[in-house]
């Protein structure tokens, strides 16, 4: 069984990974509208594609692009640079510009036939009534105005909203075949009870019309005193407030008095405070600067309540005028067959909010016809805003651009009219600031990672279904397909370790398949090992006096590409640190078995070695293969580990016979840093300083470094999966800005090589003639036979030393 430790790790992915995270524009929008997509789609000018993405959730978008208090922009990225992105002014060009009728989604499913009655006309209502429909109910909406679109209709002036935007995206519903009834109202034209025993259920989504006046004010009922739902609903309806003065004074400072001011033309007086501490309306003033005004017109902007008399005793009421409910399920406490939305239901403020809330009743009512449970599978944030996890740090000093501000009406003619006065964006404008926007996402490891993207659409999916499956139920090629460069781990934001699971995993694999690796393309690599461990292909060089201080393991890879170069190797080491203290050992360090899971059998095959470097007295392993550097690292009790590039930094230099031997050379090199010792920023330096010691030209190529990508070859992904070890050192090989590639690393280079750069080890160049343009060549061993043979070659010319 996988440990405790690889099982939790796998539980901290699921639970923390931000992979699948929305981001916060989407998270905070209570109907969760896909706000980066359609952004990115008007960046790119696909405006028809975008007023699609839109209507995925939102079926009034022009009016929302005109009147949302859009609580997303209140949580964008850009806030951290004072400039959040004009999501609602997007959402309006996409729906000024590009949302034709013909292209309405008019699809319902076949009809349920139950009758549902929705009780209110506002955004709440026509949301529940619109979903309603489209799950195959007939539904009825009763509205005691003479117009639909409740407070957005009759309590925003038209100067912001024009009435034929809203009646436009309104009619969505009567194509939909929603029946309205219009000047219908409940409790006068027909008793609230008949409603309830008519239908099979009833959705209550009446709106806060009942404005407040302060009524301990004398004669607070006298004509000329209006409450600010009054007296903009008659100014909506008519235009015109027949029996309002010249001088009027309005009392509020909120959105509502702001429009009550501009519709009637008047100044503001300022007050001290708004709100007490608890947050309810209670405005103080400065008392010692009191001053009367003589007016005709008083407007009360002091908030507003449900009228909720109609509902007599079927529905309880609550203080606050809105009506008691399940808050998931916004069914009423009172009548099973009741549920409330908008600001009946206490759950909503503002436009969008009370659309969520009525495609959450709307969904309870599904369920409660269909005799499901009302709660199982759901939670608030399903149609409410939320706190994503997703927390991606931008570099704001990096990130130039600013909000576009929308051009607006002259002041001095929108004053003389109710024209609206924001003019929207253009093309230019809109692409401009959709540009701006971070499209913000985690899934950094799924960019660079091109194994995950085979498998999975991010780690927390992935890890989720093997706690659930198991491992034994999993394909097997996910864990052998991983490279174990880390990549994924540098790139996530929580560091997680993912190659660590999939080492354990196939470690856990092949200790069920008796100690063997079960993948079938993987089994002639332990062959390979086998035979790399064995007597004929291995030995052991002492030193002169018994002693041997210093020994060289130069691993597999690079004997079986070039005996000469390891012989010299041998000899520089000797010639510099003294023949009588420098041995030298051929044999494998066991990296390819412990990369594909054969945990035992690599601790076996290791020991093998360390037994032969512990017999010799050995205090410092020389390498020159990352992986060996790494292994010895790890296994080695009672030597230090150094690399042969550190070694010549720190110690001995480079050959003599090779400074500056490629001044006159007429390459300029890209630096393969091998993904095994990317954390080793050592042998980064020191081979930069030997090509510098060299005369050699070089440049960086992309992702060096630490950020290193792996060539293909680890994990062994080049037997396990070829096709994705093709895709993966192409992409390496594309990080490239030339074509010539010096490596550290064997493996690597001939990976280098088979993507078509002319790749060169290291020690080519330190050992053999000038390299210039005109002697790229095909290097390495070009079979099998020919490796084993070299293998044999290198084992012959250490022997001499014996």
């Amino acid at each position: 069984m996988l440990s405790q430790e690889i099982i939790d790790s796998m539980k901290n992915i699921v639970e923390n990974c931000m992979g699948d995270s929305e981001p916060a524009c989407a998270a905070t929008c209570p109907m969760h509208t896909n706000v980066k997509e359609y952004v990115r789609l008007i960046k790119e000018d696909k405006g028809e594609e975008a007023i699609k993405v839109i209507r995925e959730k939102l079926f009034i978008p022009g009016t929302l692009g005109r009147i949302c208090a859009h609580p997303c922009e209140g949580k964008c990225k850009w806030n951290e640079a004072k400039s959040p992105m004009a999501i609602a002014a997007l959402k309006r060009y996409a729906a000024d510009n590009f949302d034709k009728v013909e292209n309405w989604d008019l699809q319902t499913k076949e009809s349920n036939g139950k009758k549902v009655a929705v009780i209110g006309a506002g955004p709440s209502g026509l949301q529940a009534a619109l979903d309603l429909r489209k799950e195959g109910c007939r539904v009825t909406v009763f509205e005691k105005l003479p117009v639909r679109g409740g407070m957005m209709a009759v309590g925003i002036p038209e100067y912001r909203l024009p009435r034929n935007v809203l009646e436009n995206e309104i009619s969505y519903l009567d194509k939909l075949g929603v029946e309205f009834n219009l000047n219908c109202e409940i409790g006068r034209d027909i008793e609230f009870d008949k409603i309830v025993n008519s239908f099979d259920a009833v959705v209550v989504a009446v709106g806060k019309h009942e404005g407040r006046v302060d009524r301990s004010l004398e004669n607070y009922d006298a004509e000329g005193v209006y409450s600010a739902a009054a007296y903009l609903k008659e100014a909506a309806l008519t235009r015109n407030i027949e029996k309002a003065g010249k001088k009027v004074l309005v009392v509020g400072g909120g959105d509502v008095a702001m429009d009550c001011c501009r519709v009637s033309k008047v100044q503001l007086k300022k007050c001290l405070s708004m709100f007490d501490e608890e947050g309810r309306f209670a405005p103080k003033f400065d008392e010692n600067e009191v001053m009367e005004f003589e007016v005709d017109t008083i407007i009360f902007a002091i908030g507003q309540g449900v009228q909720g008399a109609f509902a007599k005793d079927v529905l309880a009421q609550r203080r606050n005028t809105t009506f008691e409910c399940n808050k998931l399920t916004l069914q009423s406490i009172s009548n099973e067959k009741v549920f409330l939305a908008g600001d009946a239901s206490g759950e909503s403020v503002i436009v969008i909010q009370a659309m969520a809330t009525g495609r959450r009743a709307a969904e309870s009512v599904v369920r409660f016809l269909k005799g499901e449970s009302l709660e199982e599978g759901r939670t608030i944030e399903d149609t409410w805003s939320y706190n994503t996890k997703l927390d991606m740090k931008v570099d704001w000093e990096s990130v130039q651009g600013s909000r576009v501000d929308m051009k607006e009406l002259d002041p001095k003619e929108r004053i003389k009219s109710f024209e609206e006065v924001s003019l929207g964006y253009t093309k230019e404008e809109a692409m401009k600031e959709a540009d701006r926007c971070r499209q913000c996402e985690c899934r950094l490891c799924m960019k660079e990672c091109m194994m995950l993207k085979e498998y999975t659409d991010c780690p927390k999916n992935l890890f989720k279904e093997y706690l659930e499956k198991g491992y034994e139920s999993m394909d097997k090629m996910i864990p052998y397909s991983c490279n174990q460069c880390s990549q994924c781990t540098i790139k996530c934001p929580n560091d997680f370790d993912i190659k660590s699971i999939f080492k354990a995993i196939k470690e856990e694999l092949a200790e069920k398949n008796g100690g063997l690796v079960p993948l079938e393309s993987l089994k002639v690599s332990d062959e390979i090992q086998e035979k790399e461990c064995s007597e004929e292909y291995s030995t052991a060089v002492e030193a002169k006096n018994k002693k041997t201080k210093y020994v060289f393991a130069p691993g597999c890879t690079v004997p079986a590409y070039n005996p000469e170069l390891v012989e010299k190797t041998l000899q520089h080491l000797k010639e510099t640190l003294g023949e009588e203290n420098v041995g030298a050992v051929l044999q494998c360090c066991g990296k390819v078995t412990s990369m594909i899971g054969e945990d035992k059998k690599f601790k076996e095959r290791n020991k093998k070695i360390m037994d032969i470097i512990d017999e010799m007295g050995a205090e410092v392993i020389i390498t020159i293969c990352p992986s060996c550097y790494k292994v010895f690292s790890a296994t080695a009790k009672n030597q230090k580990v150094i690399a042969y590039w550190d070694l010549m930094k720190d110690k001995i230099g480079i050959p003599e016979s090779s400074n500056g031997i490629g001044k006159n050379s007429d390459v300029i090199f890209n630096i393969h840093d091998s993904c095994v010792t990317r954390d080793v920023t050592s042998h980064h330096e020191s081979v930069r300083w030997i090509l510098d010691e060299l005369g050699y030209k070089y440049e960086e190529m992309n992702n060096n470094r630490e950020n290193t990508r792996c060539c293909g070859v680890g994990g062994m992904v080049c037997s396990s999966n070829p096709s994705l070890y093709e895709k993966i050192y192409t992409r390496r090989a594309n990080d490239c800005t030339q074509d010539n590639v010096v490596t550290y690393c064997g493996s690597c280079r001939a990976t280098m090589e088979a993507a078509g750069k002319d790749a060169i080890h290291i020690l080519d160049l330190i050992f053999e003639k000038t390299y210039t343009k005109d002697k790229a060549e095909s290097r390495g061993y070009k079979s099998q036979e020919e490796m084993w043979q070299n293998r044999l070659e290198t084992k012959r010319r250490f022997n001499k030393y014996k």
